[in-house]
């Protein structure tokens, strides 16, 4: 009987300790559940305020650009919103090449943030058409086996298919020849011309707020905003600014890059007489200005907008990412080059090729645009001069000619063994400011940095 009492007060013992560990084990999961909840609850509101600070810093540059013309967008300015008594947005706009880039600094109770944007303008319906001549002289001749898939349009009063020199055309025309042309797009380039300017002036004056070195490698561990490197200079050994704070890097003199030379973001490099590239240069949405001469060969693979006051040629396996851009500020020639823009090779272009001058009536060989057998133009090629072309436009061509050559005849207003399509052109193209007055300030690109 003893036993029996004993046993009976030790399984009540018993099973006192096990309602307890259940208590606490059941505890230990709601407090667990509770505090994930509370987390995710933290975590929410964290990517809440974050979004409202997107759209904030995103509200101030719509009504920047709100109903202003090109023309009222100065060429560089900053300006600071305070929405409230906890954070306030710093943002800077500035013209960048043929596109516009802004910087948003947004300075909270958290670690800042800044926001890259790069805008461009849609196209106007021109650019829809793959062929646009605004000579009104002559017809337009296609030859050989040149294709074209698209409609052609212009001043041209006709368009025929001709044999040449005893062999039939062997090529395609898929598409219309429209009789009433739309108006020949006029590209308004001064804003391009304004910062080749602010270029020029840092050479010929002595500016502040620069830091100077002796090379590039120099000037990269420098980690400067600006930095001006000594006259002529030759990277022959691999050289990055691609952590660095570096906004842009000024060359005096000419530059010769014969290995690897890689460039921040949204930078720029600003020779002051010629640049030769013949290893590789690469970097994402930067500006790239020689002052009389600007070669790209060997292996670049870059995202960016090359200006020139002279003559520039891409070649060899040189390939311009979207949305990439050459515009060439040669209006008088003085070079010696028969050509404003020249792409061969296998150089590849993905966006927009510019040279807004008329050709001159006494040598415009010096004036024109010319792409080889095997060089791309995946985008648009627009011209105010003539165009050479046997390669190929994956897009649209706008010029005043075509032309070419065989000894010992000029053949104006000829298309021979070229290929144009416009319907090959990207999705969503974008093209650089200038041919409209108000234009569509459209997102190219849009990047976020936390620190």
């Amino acid at each position: 009987m003893r036993t029996m009492l004993r046993m009976y007060t030790q399984e009540q013992g018993s099973a006192l300790s096990s309602v307890l560990i259940v208590l606490v084990i059941v505890t230990l999961f709601i407090g667990g559940i509770l505090g994930g909840v509370v987390l995710q609850l933290r975590f929410i509101q964290r990517d809440i305020n974050h979004q409202h600070l997107m759209y904030e810093a995103e509200g101030e540059l719509f009504r920047f650009f709100h109903q202003r013309t090109l023309s009222d967008v100065p060429l560089d300015t900053t300006f600071v919103t305070i929405p409230s008594s906890n954070h306030r947005i710093q943002t800077r706009v500035r013209y960048h090449g043929g596109f516009i880039q802004t910087t948003s600094r947004i300075e909270s109770n958290r670690n800042p943030i800044t926001i890259h944007a790069l805008f461009g303008d849609r196209p106007d319906s021109v650019f829809n058409r793959a062929v646009v001549v605004s000579d009104s002289n002559s017809t337009l001749s296609l030859a050989g086996s040149t294709r074209i898939r698209g409609n052609i349009t212009g001043g041209i009063q006709d368009l025929t298919t001709n044999s040449f020199k005893g062999f039939p055309f062997s090529g395609a025309f898929d598409g219309e020849f429209e009789r009433e042309a739309p108006s020949f797009p006029n590209l308004a380039f001064s804003y391009i011309q304004e910062q080749i300017t602010s270029f020029e002036d840092v050479f010929s004056s002595s500016s502040t707020g620069i830091a100077s070195a002796k090379s590039l490698a120099e000037g990269a561990q420098r980690n400067a905003q600006r930095v001006m490197i000594g006259t002529d200079q030759e990277v022959s050994r691999p050289v990055s600014f691609g952590n660095t704070r570096t906004e842009t890097v000024f060359v005096r003199g000419n530059l010769l890059v014969s290995s690897m030379l890689e460039l921040p973001p949204y930078s720029m490099l600003v020779v002051e007489d010629s640049l030769i590239v013949d290893g590789a240069v690469s970097g994402e949405h930067v500006v790239i200005y020689a002052g009389s001469y600007l070669g790209l060969t060997g292996t670049s693979k870059v995202s960016g907008q090359l200006l020139s006051n002279g003559p520039i040629s891409i070649s060899g396996d040189t390939y311009l990412t979207y949305p990439s851009a050459i515009l060439s500020n040669k209006e008088f020639s003085g070079t010696g080059e028969s050509y404003s823009i020249r792409l061969q090779d296998k150089a590849i272009l993905d966006g927009t090729l510019l040279y807004p001058f008329r050709t001159g009536q006494i040598n415009p060989a010096a004036f024109r645009v010319v792409i080889d057998t095997s060089a791309t133009v995946r985008g648009a090629l627009y011209t105010n001069g003539q165009t050479q072309l046997q390669g190929t436009v994956l897009g649209s061509v706008l010029t005043h000619q075509f032309y070419f050559y065989e000894s010992p005849t000029d053949y104006i207003n000829w298309i021979k063994d070229a290929n144009i399509d416009v319907n090959q052109r990207p999705d969503r193209f974008i093209v650089p400011m200038g041919f409209r007055v108000n234009p569509t300030y459209t997102i190219v690109d849009w990047r976020e940095e936390y620190e």
